[in-house]
């Protein structure tokens, strides 16, 4: 909310104003798919790691690195120029109206069968390239067909992101140990009533 001379703030709740998260916040409410590649890339090492793989031959799994490395350098421009930035975008002469995003301390992820390589791939790069402490949960060593994989891709790419094999309702009991917890299949309602 853009504040008004000498300190008041009248009626600055309604009209015109900056809300809570600027551009970015009504997308936390809508399903967003983009076909296309990012035309806003930065190469970076975590990507350059993944194109070093695709050159070792793990011809099944060469479409979902393809769709990562195009991920971590689209999660880095952005990260870059956006989410890592304080910004002022109303300029008023003598004020700093700074907005900023603030990192969570911590991510918890879920990995179910119905995760692809490059959905996995994509929480763990995000957390990556913005040093957020990632702790990764699975039923067990076959809880998804890629799992093995993945946990290869993130020894390559040195995340030092611990992988603990617990139940369902282990990992809903443990969900206050993170700031935010991800998954991405839409049925874990033990999950849902444990975060309510």
């Amino acid at each position: 909310v853009l504040r008004q001379p000498f300190g008041g703030i009248k009626k600055s709740a309604v009209g015109f104003g900056r809300k809570v998260g600027i551009f970015n916040y009504i997308t936390q409410f809508v399903n967003i798919h983009q076909e296309e590649e990012d035309e806003n890339a930065l190469k970076n090492p975590l990507s350059e790691t993944l194109e070093g793989l695709t050159q070792k031959g793990y011809d099944e799994h060469t479409h979902e690195l393809k769709r990562a490395i195009f991920m971590a350098k689209s999660y880095a421009y952005h990260y870059k120029h956006e989410f890592s930035q304080a910004k002022d975008y109303v300029k008023i002469r003598g004020e700093d109206n700074l907005f900023s995003y603030i990192k969570v301390k911590s991510v918890g992820y879920r990995i179910t069968e119905k995760d692809t390589l490059s959905d996995m791939l994509g929480v763990a790069l995000a957390c990556l390239i913005s040093q957020i402490p990632l702790t990764i949960s699975a039923e067990n060593e076959r809880a998804n067909k890629d799992l093995t994989f993945f946990l290869e891709c993130l020894k390559a790419l040195r995340a030092n992101a611990p992988i603990v094999y617990e139940s369902l309702q282990k990992f809903s009991e443990n969900l206050n140990a993170f700031n935010r917890v991800r998954y991405l299949k839409s049925g874990l309602d033990l999950l849902h009533e444990q975060a309510s």
